[in-house]
């Protein structure tokens, strides 16, 4: 699974409790099914040699998680963690896991992805291509509604 549908899963279980840093670091959430369906739009009306960023909303952390507990109806008291202390605390849970022959529910290069802000604009695929990609509380309710159908969270 990526990262984000992991993380989903993880608080909606009640095993994720925290902030990467202070929690201002910004995500762009994109619906894959609204990436779907912008390549086919690309396909249709696109220009040859354009390209087209297929995002979604950008949201801080903070913002994300304060929505996906009121959908989830998971309400965790959230910790906000330096970054340096996730890196070096998933470095042991990587290498614990490895020991003991499990998946780490935190591993560096994910740590590593919480540092970067990833805020993207796709106005000119809304423009171009007529895509419409659905807000963060939608997108978050399919997840959290998607996980929880299919036992996995």
């Amino acid at each position: 699974s990526n990262g984000v549908t992991r993380m989903v899963k993880l608080f909606v279980e009640g095993k994720w409790r925290y902030l990467p840093g202070d929690g201002s670091g910004i995500g762009n959430y994109a619906f894959v099914d609204d990436v779907v369906e912008g390549h086919i739009l690309a396909l249709e009306h696109g220009e040859a040699g354009e390209r087209y960023i297929l995002g979604g909303e950008n949201a801080t952390y903070e913002r994300f998680f304060e929505i996906l507990s009121r959908i989830s109806g998971v309400h965790p008291a959230m910790i906000r963690v330096p970054v340096g202390l996730l890196l070096a605390a998933s470095g042991i849970l990587t290498g614990a896991a490895a020991i003991f022959g499990t998946s780490p529910p935190l591993t560096p290069s994910l740590v590593r992805k919480y540092t970067y802000h990833w805020e993207v604009s796709s106005d000119k695929a809304i423009r171009e291509l007529s895509y419409r990609p659905r807000g963060l509380e939608e997108g978050l309710r399919s997840t959290v509604e998607w996980l929880r159908s299919q036992g996995i969270a």
